[in-house]
């Protein structure tokens, strides 16, 4: 490994990392020397400010419920839903005349959604790191953390867990962290306060406590 990464330039060398800190499967003793051979060589990857998990582009974070739904939905498309999509757009095709046929034209239409769909959910899946309870910082909001809200106008109480984006389940008050709601909460400690909509009002809520959500 050291030899790979005296060959590598800065570019290749964050791609590398990345892919380090994503990869469940090492020992973490294993994780601790790759990064450190990283570090040796390019000091500048971890000199680079912070970014809040939140706010990281490259990654998304997820439960591994979450990523087991988008893998569902992968497999789904592949096996199921592009087949069914080739077998109409063949039987419209058979039907003569394609400039008039709409059946046929419905059918490439929506092969050109599934097509987008799959590639997205294959990009996805690349930038998906799953996170596990004992991982979750409860020192201010964070993902992966039930949050309960007071609010301010009568001082009923509700509790909100912030999640993956593949974890929403709004019945349950699960959201992912990417919607504008978990935005206004993500990095606030105990006793802040945020302007939010919920339960078909937008109203001042406090956050009265941080602890990390059932997942």
């Amino acid at each position: 490994f050291r030899e790979v990464v005296a060959q590598m330039d800065e570019a290749m060398a964050s791609i590398i990392k990345s892919r380090i800190e994503r990869t469940d499967g090492l020992a973490e003793s294993v994780r601790e020397d790759m990064i450190q051979i990283l570090r040796e060589n390019f000091y500048a990857l971890f000199a680079k400010k912070r970014v809040d998990p939140w706010l990281d582009e490259t990654t998304l974070y997820t439960t591994t419920a979450g990523l087991r739904s988008l893998e569902a939905e992968l497999k789904d498309l592949i096996e199921n839903q592009i087949p069914a999509n080739s077998r109409a757009i063949g039987e419209a095709a058979a039907l003569g005349d394609l400039s008039e046929n709409s059946e046929w034209k419905y059918a490439v239409e929506e092969r050109t959604k599934l097509q987008g769909r799959q590639a997205k959910v294959q990009d996805d899946m690349t930038k998906a790191r799953v996170i596990h309870p004992e991982e979750v910082s409860i020192d201010v909001v964070n993902i992966g953390t039930k949050v309960t809200l007071r609010r301010l106008a009568d001082g009923g109480q509700i509790d909100v867990s912030i999640l993956g984006p593949w974890d929403t389940d709004l019945p349950r008050r699960r959201y992912s962290y990417q919607t504008a709601m978990a935005q206004s909460l993500l990095g606030q400690p105990v006793g802040g306060s945020a302007s939010l909509r919920l339960e078909g009002d937008e109203t001042e809520y406090e956050i009265v406590n941080i602890e990390a959500a059932e997942f």
